[in-house]
């Protein structure tokens, strides 16, 4: 296992998709590299019974993806670090995941904000 990096983030994006689901997604140089949390602000009691009723974080395709797994996240000014937990580590390959980009101080606070509203209820750090 090792830090998954993705330099020279040619995208960011973080807002609203249709039915109210959250995307915050990182793309890399190529098409094939991209780090995504998606995070649904509706539930219905099929998702709590299968324990999805949170965060989904994915790394490149589906087959690397996990409900929840992030144990801490830290947003600077141009770098965002996530240390995963047993669950992602398990489900990612990862120990963590950094990723390096530029914004401008709307794009930053639009990201930092739709990240606190991502993990508002969890049990983790983000710095």
């Amino acid at each position: 296992m090792a830090i998954y990096l993705i330099s020279f983030t040619k995208e960011i994006f973080a807002g609203y998709y249709e039915n109210k689901i959250l995307i915050i997604g990182f793309s890399g140089i190529n098409e094939h590299q991209y780090f995504l949390i998606q995070y649904s602000e509706e539930h219905d009691s099929q998702d709590r019974q299968l324990g999805i009723n949170t965060y989904y974080i994915e790394k490149n395709d589906q087959s690397m993806s996990s409900y929840r797994g992030v144990s801490e996240l830290r947003l600077t000014r141009n770098k965002i670090k996530i240390d995963l937990d047993e669950k992602g580590i398990d489900n990612l390959k990862e120990i963590s995941i950094e990723i390096d980009f530029e914004c401008n101080a709307d794009e930053f606070v639009n990201l930092h904000n739709r990240l606190k509203k991502v993990f508002s209820k969890e049990k983790m750090k983000i710095i």
